[in-house]
């Protein structure tokens, strides 16, 4: 597991982003069986699901009442000082559409500058991920793929763009189409990245059914960011590493005033 989405039965009953689950229901499972665990995971709503994880060192039983997920995947609002924040929690159909409206809405409020909030992210639809870099960028080249035969496919954004300063906020969490924007804002100098380097995910694979009716995942693509730099088991690093401890959170929670990502972003900001 990358991290739990925000406000998903998994996030409300405690788990933690680089949690692995190994067991559900009593029943083992590898990281070779994750598909299978997650269909474990699924059931009727409002039963409940034991499942345990291992955290580091420490392994946690945990009990996770099933619900209807219905994900609202951008939260907006104006900080002190007019400064903007947006946080996106994943990458779904509706995601662009949100994130266009709360942009609008700052750049009619006439914020200072814009806080874009990525940690803990874990993905979700890529051409969605392109759409948000592409109303942060001007023209240029958001991401590109390459497959098995070294054939490549750009992805660009077109001239218009938001005037507003923009600083994003990655960490160990964000994975994914999350990268694809990160890497894509480093890369054209759209703004500056805050935080610690990310999870490192970007390839595309496809399920091969076998003969025997085994079935086998085959790596068919990779995404590389405009400047030709690997995101897959590297990341995107920050311009300015910040690094949170567990000194910073308060029962699980990590409050604004004690948020030293978040500050950065702001001083940056404030200084742009």
């Amino acid at each position: 597991m990358v991290a739990p989405i925000d406000d998903t039965p998994a996030f409300k009953a405690g788990i933690k982003p680089e949690d692995k689950i190994i067991a559900v229901d009593g029943m083992d499972y590898s990281g070779d069986s994750i598909d299978a665990a997650a269909a474990a995971m699924r059931g009727e709503e409002g039963t409940v699901v034991s499942i345990k994880i291992l955290r580091g060192s420490e392994t946690l039983e945990l009990d996770i009442k099933r619900s209807k997920i219905v994900l609202e995947t951008v939260k907006s609002e104006i900080m002190d000082g007019n400064f903007g924040y947006i946080r996106i929690s994943s990458f779904e159909k509706h995601t662009a559409d949100d994130f266009k409206k709360a942009l609008r809405n700052m750049e009619i409020s006439g914020a200072k500058g814009l806080i874009i909030d990525l940690r803990d992210n874990p993905g979700g639809l890529v051409d969605v991920s392109i759409k948000i870099a592409d109303a942060l960028l001007p023209e240029g080249i958001i991401t590109y793929t390459e497959d098995r035969q070294g054939e490549k496919h750009y992805y660009k954004s077109d001239p218009t763009a938001t005037d507003i300063p923009y600083v994003i906020l990655i960490n160990g969490g964000s994975a994914s189409a999350s990268e694809i924007v990160a890497g894509a804002i480093k890369d054209n100098g759209g703004g500056k990245i805050v935080g610690t380097t990310s999870y490192g995910k970007g390839i595309i694979q496809e399920i091969l059914q076998l003969d025997n009716g085994d079935a086998t995942k085959l790596t068919v693509m990779q995404y590389f960011s405009p400047d030709g730099n690997v995101i897959h088991e590297k990341g995107v690093e920050p311009d300015y590493k910040v690094d949170l401890t567990s000194e910073d959170f308060t029962d699980g929670i990590l409050k604004k005033e004690n948020d030293k990502q978040l500050k950065k972003a702001l001083e940056l900001l404030a200084s742009s």
